[in-house]
Order: structure tokens, then C-alpha cells, then sequence
């Protein structure tokens, strides 16, 4: 499994090597880490006595006979991101369950608090779990209700899993980047297995404990590629969350939708999460939501619509970052918005906008990785903003300048692939650094090199799309790579190769389209593909008969295109190329 767990940890260990009164709050994603922090404190430290409290089943005596009944030691406190919230209704009310249970929640976080210096008499290391299903700020309610035994922390641990990317890098001319966490290929459902049986044998009551299920297996549903076992469960998780929690949970089924091709679907969720979170003030899920929202009109092909969202993004993460300028979460995100920015100004054809947009991308992505270099979240969001320069540059016509943009890419994502060689989003962003260079050697003539690289490109693809058969993107990348080996087969004289691959790729694009005939996306992928059968026809085979039908398919699609997407600056190139060979 991809985790931060090793870097975490080592200092830990260290520290717990010296007997003393110890505060360790510890955030984690997924449960098994917390069983392997056991397992190592345990064999570490073997004479050390070690008792567990759950949170959810004790109160504040329980809890403080428990710590003083061991000399030394651990006591783990599991599920403590339950006390730190309390029970209300969608509108603030308290029923009288819900006062009982609020009263024990607060007993037992102002009891430590008041405490703290008698427990600060033992040598105990004092662990305390918070769910990653906890707001953000998580450390800033824990200083807010407990601050003087806040004042005696010794350390926070942020362990992470790393998760599926639901919407991946494409191969295609408009290549956005990926959601930042990460999925492997793998056929191992044990740990999914395991969550389940959990969830099966819990009491329907234990909305607490359930709680703590749910994300983990959305979370390997999606590593296993079962979408539909994901939003099942997001369904089911949703019943169980108050009103205020749900805007996440709509937001992660959109993205399930959006894997699926319901562009339409996923906008409705998106825009029900943004209107949820406006209602409660919650800032962060507010800007995310504006996110979600930009990007599904940019499927849909309304850029101005997802350059106003981006805008919206952008602005609510900057106020983010100026209230909390070391929350890593919201500067990663401040980030990501100039990249949202960059990549629909490039589609209105403002590249020197969408290039200084980039720039800032860049930029910060380089603060991020340069703060924490092993955070392979942030490098690999580096190796993004090197592409979308590249692919900039590119445009532009800098060829030197984009060559050594998509280098700076490759070398990243082989770095991050030979780390973690079965990671899905490693894998497909060496696939499309592999595409870009290509393109790169194809435009200075190196038809050789280019074999070579769109080879690797096609290879790799093919096995995500047999991995993940229901991800359009794969498949939407895999027929792209077939193209561009065409084109380079064309170029290097191979013709019947170079057809094969020509009508691989509008077979696949076909599919995509007949599935989703209102994707713009897939409607301009099937007219580049009829593009490059016009082409080879005429030009290798001198055969006008054959290639004018497929000129005239693609001139119709980028006719409407164009004609219903005025902003989008590549449909009109692209129908002005296509009148050209029609002669029109």
C-alpha cells in the first residue's frame, strides 16, 4: 500500500524512546494504520504496559481510571474524533438523547483539560485518533476545547493512504490534471473484504463506528475499480451524516458519475453540494464544489460558466490560505485553482493568460514540494504543472522551452512509477509524459524517437483500460495513443500498421461517442479520428474517394462544434482546417 507511514513515524519512535508524559494526536485515513502503529509501538517497546479506551464507549471517569491504573506506558484513546463534535439535528436542535450524549462528549475533553498537570506526572504517551472524516481543522477544535493540555502536545501525525484518482489525466489535446489522490491496480480486496465483514457484524446502532467504515471503503471500492459498490456506499454513508456533512459526500458521487460519462448527473450533485455548503458557511467545500462545478461545464463545453466557477475557486482559496497560512490543504488547492484557470483560458485561446496562470501553478507547486519532498502528493501535482507549461509552450510554439518542460514531467512521474509501481495515476502520468514527448519529437522530426515513446504510451494505457474498463478516460487516452502511432507509422512509410492504428482508434472513439453522444470531448475525439482516415486515404493512398467521406464527417462535427461552442478556439481551428480539405 502507498502510505506516508515510514516518514511519519521515525521521528515517533525517536521521541518515545525517552520515557515522559506524551500528547500524541494521531489523523489517519485508513484503519490499518492505526493497527500498524500498534503492532510496531508494541514491538518496540514490549515492556511497556499498553491499554485502549474507545472513545464512543467511555466517559471521563472511565477514561481517567484507565490512564492513572498504569505506572508508564500507552493509552490509546481510539475514535476521540467523536467527542469532538456534538449531537444536533439539520437545524441546530438537541433532543434529549442528544443532550445526554453532548454532556458525556464535553465531560470528557474539559475533564482532560483540567487534569493535565496530574496527568502530566506519569510517563504515559497519551494517544488520541481523530478519522480523516474529521473536518480539517480538526487540530484547532481540539486546541479550542482542550487548550491547556494543548499546550503539553507533543506531536500530530497526519497518516495517510493514499486513495483512487476518479477523474485521470487524458491524452487528448485539452489534458487536465488528475484529482491529487492516488489508486493502485491491484487485484488484493482483502482489506476491502475485511471492512466489509466489519460493517456487516457492527449494530445498526453504532452510528459512530460506522462512521468510521464508510470512507475507508468508498476508499477501496474505488482502488478495486467497483464504482458501484463506492456509491452504494456513499448512498448508505449519507443516511448516517448530518445535514451539514453532506456536501462531501455529493461531491465524491459526482465524481463517480462524471467516471461514468453523466456529465449532466454529476453537475446536478455538484451544484446541490455548493448551494449545502453556502448554507452552513463551510468555506472549504464551498471552493471544491465551485471546483466540481467548472469542471463539468467545461465537459459540457460552457467555458465561461466554468471560468466564472474557477474564478469563485480561486478567490475563496486565497481567503483560505491568508486565514490559515500553514494548512498545506488549502495552499495545495490555492494551487490547483490557477491550474483550473490556466487550462480554460487556454481553450478561449488566451495563451499568454493561461501560461502566467501556469507560471503561478508552478510555482507554488514548487513551495509545496520543496516543504515536504516526500509528500508524493505534491510532486506529483510538480510533474502536472510541468505539462500544462509544456503543453502551453507547445502551443506557443517554444518548442525548446516545452521539450524541456515535459522532461522535467517524465522524470518526475518515472521517479514517482519505480516508488510505486502499480500506482494508477503514476502509471498514467508516464503514459502522458511518454504521449507529450512524443509530440515533441514528432514535431522536430524524430519519427524514430516518437515511435518509440507513443509505443510506451500505448502499452501503458492498454493496461489501465483492461484494469478499469468503466474509466472513459483510459479509454478516451488509449484511442489517442492510437492515433498518434498511426500518424508515426504514416510518417515512417509502415501503411498497413499505420491504417490498423487509424481504425483501432475511431472503433474506440466511436464507442465513446455512441455511449455519451453529448460529450464534446468524445464528438471531437471521433472527428480527429475520421480526420486522420481522410488523411491517410488521400494522401498515402491517393484515394479521394475514400477520404473525402471521412473529411466530410469530421467538417460536420466541428461545423456544429464550433457553432455551439464559439469560445472553444480549437473547434473553430479545427473547422477551418476541415473546410480547407473539402475545399470549401
Amino acid at each position: 500500500m502507498l502510505d506516508n507511514y515510514a516518514e511519519e513515524t521515525k521521528p515517533l519512535f525517536k521521541m518515545l524512546r525517552t520515557e515522559a508524559f506524551r500528547f500524541v494526536i494521531v489523523r489517519y485515513n485508513h484503519f490499518s494504520l492505526v493497527q500498524k502503529l500498534e503492532k510496531d509501538l508494541q514491538a518496540r517497546f514490549p515492556d511497556r504496559p499498553f491499554l485502549k479506551v474507545d472513545a464512543q464507549k467511555t466517559d471521563y471517569q472511565s477514561l481517567t481510571q484507565a490512564y492513572f491504573s498504569i505506572p508508564s506506558g500507552f493509552l490509546w484513546v481510539e475514535n476521540f474524533g467523536d467527542i469532538l463534535k456534538e449531537r444536533r439535528d439539520s437545524i441546530g436542535r438537541e433532543s434529549a438523547s442528544d443532550v445526554e450524549e453532548n454532556e458525556r462528549r464535553r465531560g470528557i475533553t474539559a475533564g482532560l483539560n483540567l487534569r493535565r498537570d496530574k496527568l502530566a506526572k506519569l510517563p504515559i504517551a497519551l494517544f488520541v485518533f481523530v478519522p480523516a472524516a474529521t473536518d480539517e481543522l480538526y487540530a484547532k477544535i481540539i486546541m479550542e476545547k482542550m487548550p491547556d493540555l494543548w499546550s503539553f502536545r507533543s506531536m500530530i501525525l497526519d497518516l495517510k493512504q493514499k486513495q483512487v484518482s476518479i477523474t485521470s489525466i487524458t491524452t487528448s489535446t485539452q489534458t487536465g490534471n488528475a484529482n491529487q489522490n492516488t489508486a493502485t491496480v491491484s487485484e488484493d480486496t482483502f482489506e476491502l473484504t475485511r471492512l466489509l465483514t466489519l460493517l456487516n457484524e457492527s449494530p445498526e446502532g453504532e452510528f459512530a463506528y460506522r462512521l468510521t467504515l464508510f470512507p475507508q471503503i468508498v476508499t477501496e471500492a474505488m482502488n478495486t475499480g467497483k464504482y458501484e459498490l463506492a456509491f452504494s456506499t456513499l448512498d448508505t454513508w449519507e443516511n448516517y451524516v448530518a445535514e451539514n456533512e453532506k456536501a462531501w459526500i455529493w461531491i465524491q458521487k459526482g465524481d463517480i458519475l462524471r467516471v461514468y460519462g453523466q456529465v449532466e448527473d454529476a453537475l446536478t450533485l455538484f451544484i446541490k453540494a455548493k448551494d449545502l455548503a453556502e448554507q452552513y458557511e463551510d468555506k472549504n467545500r464551498i471552493a471544491i464544489s465551485y471546483e466540481r462545478v467548472g469542471d463539468t461545464h467545461k465537459d459540457l463545453g460552457n467555458l465561461m460558466e466554468a471560468l466564472s466557477c474557477y474564478e469563485q475557486f480561486n478567490a475563496i482559496e486565497q481567503d483560505l490560505v491568508t486565514l490559515y497560512p500553514t494548512e498545506t490543504l488549502y495552499k495545495n488547492n490555492f494551487a490547483v485553482s490557477y491550474s483550473r484557470l490556466g487550462e480554460t483560458h487556454k481553450a478561449l485561446g488566451d495563451l499568454p493568460q493561461a501560461l502566467t496562470f501556469f507560471e503561478e501553478y508552478n510555482r507554488l507547486g514548487k513551495e509545496l514540494h520543496e516543504a515536504d519532498p516526500q509528500n508524493v502528493d505534491f510532486k506529483f501535482d510538480l510533474a502536472i504543472s510541468y505539462q500544462h507549461l509544456g503543453n502551453t509552450h507547445t502551443s506557443l510554439g517554444n518548442l525548446i522551452a516545452a521539450k524541456n518542460y515535459y522532461e522535467d514531467m517524465s522524470r518526475s512521474f518515472k521517479e514517482l512509477h519505480e516508488s510505486y509501481p502499480s500506482n494508477v495515476d503514476f502509471i498514467n502520468g508516464l503514459a502522458i509524459s511518454n504521449f507529450k514527448l512524443g509530440s515533441t519529437h514528432t514535431a522536430t522530426g524524430n519519427s524514430s524517437q516518437a515511435l518509440i515513446s507513443f509505443e510506451e504510451t500505448s502499452k501503458l494505457l492498454e493496461r489501465l483500460h483492461e484494469a478499469f474498463p468503466e474509466n472513459i478516460f483510459f479509454k478516451k487516452g488509449l484511442a489517442a495513443s492510437y492515433g498518434q502511432l498511426g500518424s508515426t507509422h504514416k510518417a515512417l512509410g509502415n501503411l498497413p500498421t499505420a491504417l490498423t492504428f487509424f481504425e483501432d482508434e475511431n472503433k474506440l472513439s466511436k464507442e465513446l461517442h455512441d455511449a455519451y453522444p453529448q460529450n464534446i470531448s468524445f464528438q471531437n475525439g471521433l472527428a480527429v479520428s475520421y480526420s486522420h482516415l481522410g488523411w491517410f486515404y488521400r494522401d498515402n493512398m491517393s484515394d479521394n474517394e475514400k477520404a473525402n467521406p471521412y473529411f466530410q464527417k469530421c467538417h460536420d462535427i466541428w461545423k456544429e462544434l464550433s457553432e455551439q461552442f464559439p469560445d472553444y478556439q480549437e473547434f473553430i481551428n479545427n473547422y477551418k482546417w476541415a473546410k480547407t480539405q473539402l475545399g470549401l
